[in-house]
Formats: C-alpha cells, structure tokens, sequence
C-alpha cells in the first residue's frame, strides 16, 4: 500500500503513513475474474 500524499511504501492495513502522518486511504479487497470465454470474442479479419 502507497501513501498518497509522499509515495511511500507502508504495510498493508496501517491507519497512517509511517513516514509523513498522513491518512491512510483503505481500499476494499476486489478478486477478479480474470478468465475470458473464448466462444464469446468475435474474430475480425487482418486488413492490411
């Protein structure tokens, strides 16, 4: 997790920047999907 006030690299789920004080913002935890359907991507033909 980086501050977004110095850039700083802090630990995961700190309440304020270990270098400059600042508010932490915390951010949900999203899984995604990342597998594609490959019957559902239409094929277009190359023009060159």
């Amino acid at each position: 997790m980086y501050c977004s006030a110095c850039g700083k690299e802090n630990g995961e789920g700190k309440k304020f920047c270990r270098y400059c004080g600042h508010k932490m913002k915390q951010r949900p935890i999203i899984e995604v999907e990342e597998s594609v359907n490959v019957d559902s991507v239409a094929e277009e033909p190359i023009v060159e």
